[in-house]
């Protein structure tokens, strides 16, 4: 129980973190002007990293749903690919600082034209559509119910922000 709660505010924590730093830095460049913007995306790291607790989440909760034999584990490969694929298109095409909000930080970014290399060239929404997902090939391969509940929750986390945030403040970027 405590995983699973633990597990469901983390990706809770971290939009709500990035709404109020992307919109405050955006607005009134609150970030800028107190912590910084290097503190604020070590921040936005850490919490990032933490929704990978699901891992745990899975691992407790393993079999819950059904068991899992051969083909969750090559579904859940499957599913990790482009997940995986995403990652890497982000750190080599994208940048990390950049997938960080670093357009509403620096004008440099706010000028940088929509990345179409890696899996970009696939999907403008890559980190949305393919990254995400990869909760799902951990939920599939273990099993776990609670780890479906934590993939589901997350993807609809994702995209809240993507419509109310990000796409948003890129008709002001």
């Amino acid at each position: 129980k405590n995983w699973f709660i633990f597990s469901m505010l983390i990706p809770l924590i971290h939009q709500c973190y990035i709404w109020i730093c992307w919109r405050a830095e955006l607005c009134w460049k609150t970030i800028t002007n107190t912590i910084g913007f290097k503190l604020c995306v070590t921040i936005f790291f850490i919490v990032g990293l933490l929704r990978f607790s699901c891992i745990g989440l899975c691992i407790v909760d393993y079999g819950s749903l059904y068991k899992p034999e051969l083909m969750a584990w090559i579904l859940g490969i499957i599913i990790f690919i482009p997940g995986a694929y995403t990652i890497y298109s982000v750190k080599k095409y994208f940048g990390f600082l950049r997938a960080a909000g670093a357009d509403h930080f620096f004008s440099e970014y706010k000028d940088m034209p929509f990345e179409k290399r890696g899996i970009f060239k696939w999907s403008s929404n890559a980190m949305y559509l393919f990254g995400i997902a990869i909760f799902f090939s951990f939920a599939v391969s273990t099993g776990s119910k609670a780890g479906f509940i934590f993939a589901i929750y997350s993807y609809i986390c994702i995209w809240l922000h993507y419509f109310c945030t990000e796409k948003e403040d890129l008709k002001i970027i």
